[in-house]
């Protein structure tokens, strides 16, 4: 019995050592580990502030000289006394009456007093509705339309004429007749006699589809797609509508040199044809018969960087006026642009 109850003493105090035993974790972390630093980290340089169009630094052109073929054409920069700053590149022009400048700037029609060398801002003209396309007449109207507005004429701060229905339109200097025009659609002539508005189809059977359309004093060009022929082509009529040839490739091949763009302006002189292509940024040269001259790149004539040419109007002396929007080195803004070319 004394050695039964020993027994049981014994393994009492075993029990009784073995539970104040510090108990090791069952996966210990080795004594000798690496603090591990913090990884590097490399901040972004910050990037540059655009400054605002008021803070940005304003365009300063310059004056240039480019031949093509035999003929040499001289630019020069016409600036404003105050910087056009647009919100839009497209659908802006220019045009000069006398000692008056005025430009379709963000749907805003602009009065700028001229000198011949600078225009200086005058007022803002309210008209009636926002219009997208401005042509002058021989006797100082201006004539205005968009697509959904009532195309009008306009002289002297009052209007001389308003027509519901024709779309966007290109009236001839005369103020008498225009062409309408929409893209996709057929392009119609506007005449207008004794206080009434006439239409008549031109085109359809030369181009697939109209985009815009031109007037000068002896001649009618529609651009759009070449009738059986993926190439866009400016096809030219004779002011009773007849078509006389196209000016730009409409071959089977693929890009071409007198290949176009994207016609903005066409200009008739006694030497030719001259276009503005929007899209190339060139400036276009054809001969009367439509022979193709050759292009010009307008960022080596104006001293500009990939710009969008916009209207072009052809001046009493010969010279032309070319208005353009330009983007700002610093990029604070596009500006609206004026220059005159000579030598065409």
């Amino acid at each position: 019995m004394k050695k039964y109850l020993s027994m049981l003493l014994v393994g009492a105090m075993i029990f009784s050592l073995s539970a104040c035993e510090k108990k090791e974790p069952e996966n210990p972390a080795p004594a000798d580990t690496e603090t591990t630093e913090p990884a590097e980290t490399t901040e972004e340089p910050a990037e540059a502030q655009v400054p605002s169009a008021e803070e940005g630094t304003a365009f300063a052109g310059t004056n240039g000289e480019k031949m093509v073929g035999t003929i040499t054409i001289k630019s020069e920069w016409i600036p404003f006394a105050e910087p056009i700053v647009l919100e839009s590149i497209f659908n802006n022009s220019a045009v000069i009456s006398g000692e008056k400048a005025y430009v379709l700037a963000d749907k805003t029609l602009k009065e700028f007093a001229f000198d011949g060398t600078k225009a200086t801002f005058s007022q803002d003209i309210a008209l009636d509705a926002e219009y997208e396309n401005m042509q002058l007449g021989t006797d100082g109207s201006l004539y205005f339309s968009s697509f959904m507005r009532p195309l009008i004429g306009w002289k002297d701060g009052a209007k001389t004429f308003s027509f519901e229905g024709p779309k966007n339109v290109c009236m001839h200097s005369s103020g008498e007749w225009g062409i309408s025009f929409f893209p996709g659609s057929v392009a119609e002539k506007l005449t207008i006699s004794d206080g009434t508005l006439k239409t008549a189809p031109l085109g359809g059977d030369v181009l697939e589809s109209v985009s815009s359309a031109f007037v000068t004093e002896n001649n009618i060009f529609l651009w759009g797609q070449a009738k059986g022929n993926e190439h866009s082509a400016l096809a030219v009529f004779d002011t009773n509508g007849k078509f006389k040839f196209h000016l730009g490739y409409t071959g089977s091949e693929s890009f071409q040199p007198d290949s176009l763009g994207s016609i903005t302006s066409v200009i008739e002189t006694e030497n030719g044809f001259l276009a503005l292509d929007g899209n190339m940024r060139n400036i276009v040269l054809w001969k009367p018969d439509g022979a193709f001259i050759g292009t010009i790149d307008v960022k080596e004539l104006f001293g500009t960087s990939y710009p969008w040419l916009s209207s072009a109007q052809k001046m009493p002396d010969g010279s032309i006026i070319i208005g353009l929007s330009q983007k700002r080195d610093d990029e604070s803004g596009e500006e609206f642009l004026l220059y005159r070319i000579n030598g065409f």
